[in-house]
């Protein structure tokens, strides 16, 4: 018993000691402002600006809610953005790097460091940090106050895995994916081409508050009013479409403009506005002695390759779109 209390009491003293001489010397040489790289409130974040090595500088400006702008040209991607804003303003300390670790982060940060600022609306920087790596449990990821030496393994509670992923995207990556975004309401015709099957094609135009469809292949469909219930619903059905990716400037994709598409869509807007999408399959590009044609055709078609009218290439899954590739004999 009197041997099971000593070893008990030098199991006591060691832990104090660990406690005292190496975690407690750390804490009490760190400089608390090191620690203020949180934003506070994140609906002031107005500006991000990340410097990745190996990519280009990113600028990020918010316009308005879920209205982002990537380097003054492109709309940024909201739910990314959702995302990075959640990190700045909700990530925690998770633990404290020994000053081994500490030394080893800090030596890291000038090869792999992303440097991470936010603005307010004035121009005032709300946080300045820099994000190194994840730690080897990838439960956490090293940040450390621009202009400080101390790092801290950092993490967001509702989520699993490091943080870096949320901050380490390229250009593309940080795009908003829709294809189109527009209010059916605003639309005022609306064309659907199928160069390989003309007998089906048709154009809806808007005549007040109506809806009138005919064909526009002298051998297609009656051009006998439709039902104007059909064409309303169908109308409808053209909103938000976001594609999978975005391709553009790939040049593997050269040449499939120069062939025919399976459909050519064409908006006209009210504000006067038009839109073209050529829609090709991409079972047709990857197999030699497919070639689709019909709308029936469609169920072998997972993918396609869309070409819009302001240069920009995207893929889009077909289950997302599929209600669009109609016959005209569907409206009557």
């Amino acid at each position: 018993m009197k041997k099971t209390l000593i070893l008990l009491l030098i199991l006591i003293i060691a832990a104090c000691a660990y406690y005292f001489l190496g975690r407690g010397d750390n804490d009490s040489s760190i400089n608390i402002d090191s620690r203020n790289f949180i934003v506070e409130n994140m609906e002031d974040i107005a500006f991000i600006t990340i410097k990745n090595p190996g990519y280009p500088l990113i600028h990020l400006e918010k316009k308005s809610e879920d209205n982002w702008i990537l380097n003054k040209k492109f709309k940024a991607s909201k739910f990314v953005l959702n995302n990075m804003i959640g990190v700045l303003s909700k990530m925690e300390i998770k633990y404290i790097p020994t000053k081994a670790r500490n030394a080893n982060v800090i030596d890291n940060l000038s090869q792999v460091g992303i440097e991470i600022t936010s603005f307010d609306n004035n121009g005032k920087i709300l946080s300045e940090l820099i994000m190194g790596d994840n730690d080897n449990k990838e439960g956490a990821t090293y940040c450390v106050r621009k202009g400080f030496k101390q790092s801290y393994a950092m993490h967001v509670k509702v989520t699993e895995g490091g943080l870096r992923s949320y901050f380490q995207h390229n250009q593309l990556d940080l795009r908003d994916k829709s294809v189109f975004d527009i209010n059916s309401k605003d639309i005022k015709s609306l064309k659907m081409t199928y160069p390989k099957d003309k007998k089906n094609s048709f154009e809806i135009s808007k005549n007040g508050s109506t809806f009138n469809i005919e064909a526009t292949d002298q051998f297609g469909g009656s051009n006998q009013n439709g039902n104007s219930n059909i064409i309303e619903s169908y109308i409808k059905d053209y909103s938000h479409v976001f594609s999978e990716v975005i391709r553009t400037g790939d040049p593997s994709l050269d040449t499939i403009s120069n062939l025919v598409p399976f459909a050519k869509l064409e908006f006209q807007l009210s504000n006067g506005e038009n839109q073209i999408y050529d829609f090709y399959p991409m079972i047709d590009m990857l197999e030699k002695d497919v070639n689709t044609q019909t709308v029936s055709d469609l169920h072998k078609v997972e993918r396609f390759f869309v070409f819009a009218s302001n240069n920009e290439i995207y893929v889009v899954q077909r289950r997302l779109i599929k209600e669009f590739f109609k016959p005209i004999a569907y409206f009557y």
